[in-house]
């Protein structure tokens, strides 16, 4: 999954990212505070993938998570179940169990589906 099992500094930016996550408070540090950190997890995933299209791709990526949380009475929830969606994708990544990272990843991927069809649904 991740390319570069030698690069230092990928891993160290996960186990951060992991950090951030287990410590991170809705109620104290907010949709945007999330939105950052979700954004520095998938650049990291992403990038080090080595492929030469995900500067378009995480763009799309991003538009759908900044579209997906717009419905503000629905965000928190929403907030809380990537956060723990991401450290088990984090956990896994840096036991370097890629089959399971491949699993939660994947579930992760359904849960965003399904919210971003959830979305779109909604009136207004």
């Amino acid at each position: 999954m991740l390319r570069q099992r030698r690069d230092r500094d990928t891993w160290d930016r996960l186990r951060a990212l992991l950090r951030e996550h287990k410590t991170y408070n809705r109620a104290r540090d907010g949709a945007v505070t999330f939105q950052e950190m979700d954004k520095r997890l998938h650049l990291t995933v992403l990038r080090s993938c080595e492929n030469r299209y995900i500067d378009a791709f995480f763009t799309v990526c991003s538009f759908l998570i900044d579209y997906q949380l717009r419905p503000e009475e629905l965000a928190p929830q929403r907030i809380d179940l990537a956060v723990r969606q991401h450290v088990r994708i984090l956990n896994a990544l840096l036991k370097h169990d890629e089959a399971n990272a491949l699993k939660r990843l994947a579930t992760h991927m359904r849960t965003v589906r399904r919210i971003l069809l959830e979305t779109v649904r909604l009136p207004g």
